[in-house]
């Protein structure tokens, strides 16, 4: 077999006897492929199953998003087809500018090759120093928001539309073959298809989050650079780009106006030449005191939520603690909107507790065993607020029921 950059060494065990040749610290530890029984060795399955599961990717999924996408349901005949072809279960959750998200969650078998890829693959490669999302350690996003556009004079936020589905298997294995050389085109084939569906990431994948900061590293790096030049600080969490900078008193012939245009024309003009489109509608730069929220951040001199969110989640603590009034969608679970709104305000005051710790230490007077011996009346007052949340539950409920239905109609584990 020709292996570009790669030699073979005696020895009995092929796999011990693998060498690579050229090799950094940053992939010594990455696990040795070099065909599609060796990648099957390293994922814990046969060749024939995952033959059997790339086979069963073969149903139009274009189709069945794009139905979902209009009318955020599926007909019988297609819902059928997804119940006993696919290995990905496919459900639409509303949008706010209208139309349907469409989320992909794969089967239990394609679950365990996308976790293990993940692990001993993807979670290996080093992301820029920009991208803040899906990192399992280092600085929290919202503080690499806060240190981008708080204090700053000048802020704005870039919009990639359909980031998810914008990245195909192409860009992942361009992406794959330049951090590791070792793999060769049958690999990076397979790598590429056990995480993507309809050549695209699907939006529900383990693997769709960890490669979009693969594929977006060259660009970030560029981006950092491109707008550092122009005195921008600049960073991404996931298709949102955040980018702040300070104005100068000194600088006289400075023209406010040009300069907000100027990250996003960097934005917009970048983002084409790597494939992807900006979405202009969701895309601003403003001066800071006529900012919008930032990812649902209200960043000034500090982190905080919006004046909408503190006064609701304010109206909740009241109208639970005293007044013993929960909202209607809640009844009969009383403890599940205690935690949810427990959740929500420990979250907030984590990230400013000056606000926030009042509203902590009122809910605090409650636990959760109180919440079986108190008698609640019931209002649909808070209905809308919370309707997102529950929506998210219902979503996820549905999910792990749909996969198990999926798993007893394929026998997925046991193909053959």
């Amino acid at each position: 077999m020709q292996l570009k950059n790669n030699e073979f060494v005696k020895g009995t065990d092929v796999k011990a006897a693998y060498r690579v040749t050229v090799q950094t610290p940053e992939n010594a530890d990455m696990p040795i492929i070099w065909d599609v029984y060796s990648l099957a060795n390293v994922l814990d399955i046969t060749p024939k199953t995952l033959a059997y599961l790339l086979k069963k990717k073969g149903i139009d999924a274009v189709q069945i998003k794009s139905v979902l996408r209009k009318s955020g349901k599926l007909p019988k005949h297609l819902y059928e087809l997804m119940m006993k072809e696919s290995v990905y279960q496919y459900f639409a959750t509303p949008k706010k500018t209208g139309g349907y998200r469409v989320l992909s969650i794969p089967n239990p078998v394609l679950r365990k090759l996308q976790s293990a890829l993940r692990l001993l693959i993807f979670n290996k490669i080093p992301v820029s120093d920009i991208a803040c999302a899906y990192i399992p350690e280092g600085i929290e996003w919202q503080q690499k928001i806060f240190e981008v556009a708080g204090k700053k004079d000048l802020v704005g936020v870039a919009d990639i539309s359909d980031f998810f589905g914008s990245i195909t298997d192409d860009m992942i294995r361009r992406s794959l073959r330049e951090y590791e050389p070792s793999f060769n085109d049958e690999v990076l084939w397979f790598i590429s298809q056990i995480c993507t569906d309809g050549g695209v990431c699907p939006q529900g994948a383990l693997t769709s989050p960890v490669i979009s900061n693969i594929v977006m590293r060259k660009f970030d790096d560029e981006l950092s650079t491109a707008m550092a030049k122009y005195g921008w600080a600049v960073c991404r969490y996931s298709d949102d780009i955040v980018f702040g900078k300070n104005i100068s008193e000194m600088d006289f012939d400075f023209c406010i106006d040009a300069e907000m245009d100027t990250p996003l024309h960097i934005v917009e003009d970048l983002l084409s030449r790597y494939g992807f489109k900006m979405n202009k509608k969701k895309s601003w730069c403003r001066e800071k005191s006529h900012a919008k929220p930032i990812m649902g951040l209200i960043v000034q001199s500090k982190i905080n939520s919006t004046k909408q969110m503190y006064q609701s989640l304010r109206a909740c603590v009241h109208t639970l603690v005293v007044k013993h009034i929960i909202p209607e969608m809640y009844k009969g679970s009383e403890q599940k909107y205690y935690r949810a709104l427990k959740g929500k305000i420990a979250y907030w005051n984590r990230l400013n507790p000056d606000r926030y710790a009042a509203l902590n230490d009122k809910l605090s007077l409650l636990t959760l065993e109180d919440m079986s011996t108190i008698q609640f009346s019931y209002s649909t007052e808070y209905n809308t607020f919370w309707d997102k949340t529950e929506r998210l539950d219902q979503r996820i409920h549905r999910a792990r029921e749909e996969n198990v239905r999926a798993r007893a109609i394929a026998k997925i584990n046991d193909p053959f």
